[in-house]
């Protein structure tokens, strides 16, 4: 229905979100940022575009 709404939603928070995530993993150095990324609610959009 209105899943590519969110999908378009979660490509702009992604753009905001990873840019944090990967500043922060820089800064800590303490967890993987893929490891991270897949907990990212935008994940089960791509993987589930039904």
């Amino acid at each position: 229905p209105k899943i590519w709404y969110l999908s378009l939603f979660w490509i702009f928070i992604d753009m905001q979100f990873f840019n944090l995530i990967q500043c922060t993993a820089l800064h800590f150095n303490s967890f993987p940022i893929m490891d991270f990324s897949l907990l990212h609610p935008s994940s089960l959009l791509h993987s589930n575009p039904n």
